[in-house]
């Protein structure tokens, strides 16, 4: 493994300056009924018409303003399938007057609408009149029942409908929020059979201008692409491709970066712009390839619990991917730097699912609503009062060091100083050095003493010995670990800290001994 890699690395992020101790998170919204398993927001013209909202088994909440939301008066909808709570959105449509609506379905209740005042059951009509209300049969004369609406997306002002356990789409008129209903049958572009798991909308540079195109996902992995405007004209809509992909996981499989799609699949994390490259893809070009081996064997064995989501938070230039346990609780996530590319894992998280709302990450627990990224404990409330302490540890890969001592050689760790740089007085610090791929948790502890220095505001301006520091300090002492001598070496780090803190960098001396011994 190349020595920039880490064979574990817990609650740190991968940023360009260093692995940095993670924030915690705050419980916005308490007193649920149960776990959060759908989060979604509603955007308005302006914002402060902006809500945000979680499916707790049979109830959405309101949880805008956050506090305790067990009394009825935060309930804006009830009486829903508690067997079904994970509900898909379309975050924002334009219908009839200029309106704003959020639209979610289930694939069991009957679609829901959130209109910035008041929520409207969606309803069926022979001739409908009014946002919410479609029509009973499809435009082919065939009946149509919007409770088997399981997904739901927004393509070129159009919104578009997944039925259940079906190969086919259904799609409404411009701008609107009800009407007609138009259906679409990827079945034959489906050769290895299956049903629509997912569509998404996905807009791209295509050389001459952007493109929004249009993704259809089976749910044995095959795609197809379509570009235009109006699927009811062939002049304007036409088959971009086909192409073969591992079976996605999950409804939440997709998730915008950086002008791409990406599609998380029983092989990985994968760019939807490469396969426009080449219909065959190695392991290499998966966005989770340096942490492969782990992921793939997490969607082997959990590929069918729901949970799995990408989120993208650019406020942290991250990108979390949740992984759902068999006890929800322990649900955990591996975070993906969009600069370094790094991944790391974060545990303490129990997250069912993520949100971006008015620019801050959020997540549903089993029992509340958590802000993510704030503060330096995990579980406070929103004053930061009470939580638990975090703790970050990091196995780094081994190495030979053999620019140094030579390939092959015997060496005695005998001195190792991190450099570990913090707000802190006094973090807790732990290492340990680990040798010849043992994988024992940590031994031994360090005992280092902070850089001292010029505080703004404090010290006295040219004064001897006032060097300037800035508010951060750097412990860089050295410490004699305990380990037996070994022909490859990996450094083991714990750190428990309340501010800002990075691990920048190391220092080794070892005493090198023969080739055996």
């Amino acid at each position: 493994m190349d020595p920039a890699y880490g064979l574990s690395i817990q609650n740190f992020v991968a940023t360009p300056q260093g692995l940095s101790f993670r924030q915690g998170y705050r419980k916005w919204a308490t007193g649920l009924p149960a776990a959060a398993t759908t989060l979604m927001s509603y955007n308005g013209k302006n914002s402060t018409a902006n809500k945000q909202f979680a499916v707790c088994g049979s109830v959405i909440k309101d949880i805008t303003s956050g506090g305790n939301v067990s009394g009825g008066a935060f309930t804006v909808v009830s009486g829903l399938n508690a067997a079904a709570p994970y509900w898909q959105s379309a975050s924002q449509t334009f219908g009839t007057g200029g309106a704003s609506y959020l639209v979610c379905v289930n694939g069991s209740d009957f679609p829901r609408l959130y209109d910035g005042s008041s929520w409207i059951t969606a309803s069926q009509s022979a001739s409908p009149s009014g946002p919410g209300v479609f029509k009973n049969v499809d435009n082919n004369g065939n009946g149509v029942n919007i409770q088997t609406f399981i997904d739901v997306t927004l393509h070129q002002q159009r919104l578009w409908f997944v039925r259940e356990n079906s190969t086919t789409a259904y799609y409404a008129n411009i701008a609107s929020v009800g009407g007609d209903l138009f259906a679409f049958d990827f079945g034959s572009f489906f050769p290895r059979g299956g049903k629509l798991q997912k569509l998404a909308s996905w807009t791209i540079d295509s050389g001459g201008g952007t493109a929004s195109l249009l993704v259809a996902i089976s749910n044995k992995g095959d795609v197809v692409i379509y570009q235009g405007t109006s699927p009811s004209d062939a002049s304007t809509w036409s088959m971009l491709g086909h192409y073969e992909l591992g079976s996605p996981v999950g409804r939440r499989c997709t998730t915008q970066f950086q002008g791409d799609l990406l599609v998380l699949t029983m092989d990985g994390l994968y760019a939807m712009s490469k396969y426009l490259q080449s219909a065959r893809l190695d392991a290499t070009q998966a966005v989770t390839y340096t942490i492969s081996p782990t992921i793939s064997n997490l969607v082997q064995t959990l590929g069918s619990s729901p949970g799995f989501e990408a989120t993208l938070y650019p406020g942290q230039n991250v990108m979390l991917l949740n992984v759902p346990q068999a006890n929800q609780s322990n649900n955990f996530q591996f975070c993906f730097h969009t600069e370094t590319q790094g991944w790391t894992q974060f545990t303490g998280w129990g997250a069912q699912t993520f949100n971006l709302f008015n620019d801050a990450l959020y997540f549903g627990g089993t029992d509340y609503v958590g802000l993510a990224f704030i503060g330096y404990k995990d579980g406070a409330d929103i004053a930061g009062a009470g939580g638990n302490n975090i703790v970050a540890t990091a196995l780094t890969a081994f190495t030979q060091m053999a620019d140094v001592t030579g390939p092959g050689m015997l060496k005695h760790p005998k001195l190792v100083k991190p450099y570990i740089v913090t707000g802190q007085a006094n973090p807790t610090i732990r290492i340990g050095v680990n040798t010849d791929f043992n994988l024992i948790p940590i031994v031994g502890s360090a005992t280092v003493n902070p850089v001292t220095g010029a505080v703004w505001d404090s010290a006295t301006w040219d004064s001897p010995g006032s060097t300037w520091v800035g508010s951060l300090t750097t412990f860089n002492q050295w410490s004699t670990p305990l380990c037996y001598p070994g022909t490859f070496l990996a450094l083991a780090l714990s750190v428990s800290a309340t501010s800002d803190t990075l691990w920048a960098a190391t220092n080794w001396i070892v005493s090198p001994g023969g080739t055996f011994g």
